[in-house]
């Protein structure tokens, strides 16, 4: 590509306890779509997009026919949730747990791990993750919340078991890789076995696309920002630090939401549930990136 490329990364703004992108995202989507009819680009000039995975999520089910394009140009990258490592699962550990007798859910584990495609446990662990209905075998198991008893409750992420009611085709794409990773989390309860995803950060967010971009020789003269209001001066003020310190000289935009998100109090994130809690949860975090300079 050359360097007149642009890339637009989008931000999301929490999701829903299950899983699902949000009314947040599902706005994000809604506003990249917008932006990307406004340019009515040839080929050559679709700029790369760079999503986290709910609103990827969002927009492939809002919009199937750009998300296709996108990924047959080879323009969309997507920060997807993480799946397990090598160095994540003890894999001994893991072997003498499966011998320990049990019942219910870890059961169930094992029963889905012996069907489940690939040679090593990491590879099958890997293979249920992308299982759009492997969920379903697990009702009634209780998810771990996210918390940081040391941050308080502001800082905490609610998170449930899907209902199939809801997703009569199965998961989304990227949903159920988080969900599935939770509910194995959940029946292996030793994180020596295996550890707990990680909370991606603004910054890792940032990290990961620009390390995608220079995977895939991708050049750019300009960076677009889609994320919710509150959210914006954040994601700029890290993509600038992260641009300084790579020296990229590069333009930077911010895209302004034409649409009101209202808030939503059945949002998974506290924080994200009013505009109270995201004031002090930003008074929080903005102090610690003060600090941590």
């Amino acid at each position: 590509m050359n360097s007149s490329t642009d890339l637009i990364i989008g931000f999301s703004f929490s999701l829903m306890p299950d899983g699902a992108a949000g009314s947040y995202n599902t706005g994000l989507a809604e506003q990249l779509a917008v932006v990307l009819e406004s340019r009515k680009a040839t080929l050559e000039d679709i700029p790369v997009v760079a999503l986290q995975w709910e609103i990827a999520d969002a927009l492939s089910e809002l919009y199937p026919k750009l998300t296709e394009q996108l990924t047959k140009l080879e323009r969309l990258i997507i920060v997807k949730p993480p799946k397990f490592l090598k160095e994540g699962v003890d894999l001994d550990l893991f072997e003498k747990w499966l011998k320990v007798p049990s019942a219910n859910y870890k059961n169930v584990l094992e029963h889905c791990l012996e069907l489940a495609a690939g040679e090593t446990i990491l590879e099958k662990l890997n293979s249920l993750l992308d299982d759009a209905a492997f969920y379903e075998k697990f009702e009634g198991l209780q998810l771990a919340n996210l918390v940081r008893p040391k941050l308080g409750d502001l800082f905490t992420e609610a998170r449930i078991l899907p209902h199939s009611k809801y997703y009569p085709n199965g998961l989304r794409e990227h949903q159920r890789i988080r969900i599935n990773r939770l509910i194995v989390e959940a029946i292996v309860e030793d994180e020596k076995i295996v550890q707990r995803g990680q909370y991606l950060s603004t910054r890792g967010v940032l990290e990961s696309v620009l390390d995608s971009c220079h995977a895939k020789d991708y050049a750019f003269g300009s960076v677009k920002v889609i994320a919710h209001s509150l959210h914006r001066p954040r994601c700029m003020e890290q993509l600038a630090q992260i641009l300084r310190a790579k020296n990229l000289s590069v333009l930077m935009q911010e895209e302004v939401m034409s649409n009101f998100l209202p808030w939503d109090t059945s949002g998974a994130q506290v924080w994200c549930r009013s505009r109270d809690n995201w004031e002090a949860y930003e008074e929080v975090v903005s102090g610690n990136l003060k600090n941590s300079r």
